[in-house]
């Protein structure tokens, strides 16, 4: 039995035009795609596929959010799973740092082209809770950012909205006492 392929879908990303596009774009490379509805459907379905054994590859098609969602419910099972990225969000701050291409078909053929890539994976405590990170840990700024996000501008303005929000939400910003730890995995060798 080949091995299994889920993608993960978020519907609302910032540059989704036609949804059923990308559907037929996996469907003909035999990815299954399940769709998020709401905000942490992407980890809870992405904790699903982790759990069905023959599955091997969870793909994130989203943006930065969707990413991170995917990740974290991926997260027991990194060693095992791959992750890729059809990056359609607004932002795409990691695939942007991957160098995954922007369009459909670029993503889509670097995912086929079986050539995985190890890659730090953050891992942010704190009391009462945990969470992974690709690309940066906003000690909870984000989250601030993300309510002062109107979605009308960042329709208007795209990836600029962000910093417009961003002015917004500096007033708010705290500090936070942090200590950052090195930790390299079992079996785990630097490759690079």
């Amino acid at each position: 039995m080949p091995a299994r392929a889920v993608a993960i879908a978020n519907p609302n990303a910032g540059s989704v035009d036609e949804l059923g596009s990308i559907r037929e774009a996996l469907r003909s490379r035999g990815v299954e795609l399940w769709e998020t509805r709401a905000a942490g459907d992407a980890e809870r379905l992405a904790r699903s596929a982790a759990q069905d054994r023959g599955t091997a590859r969870v793909i994130a098609v989203g943006g930065d959010g969707t990413l991170n969602e995917v990740l974290n419910g991926l997260a027991g099972q990194l060693e095992r799973l791959e992750l890729g990225l059809v990056p359609l969000g607004t932002g795409n701050d990691f695939a942007r740092a991957a160098q995954v291409p922007a369009e459909l078909d670029g993503a889509l053929d670097l995912l086929a082209g079986g050539r995985a890539r190890r890659v730090d994976v953050l891992e942010v405590r704190w009391d009462g809770g945990r969470r992974l990170a690709l690309n940066a840990s906003s000690g909870g700024f984000s989250t601030v950012l993300d309510e002062k996000l109107d979605p009308g501008v960042k329709e208007w303005l795209g990836a600029l909205a962000y910093l417009v929000a961003a002015g917004r939400a500096l007033p708010e910003s705290r500090s936070h006492r942090v200590r950052v730890e090195q930790v390299q995995l079992a079996g785990d060798r630097d490759e690079r």
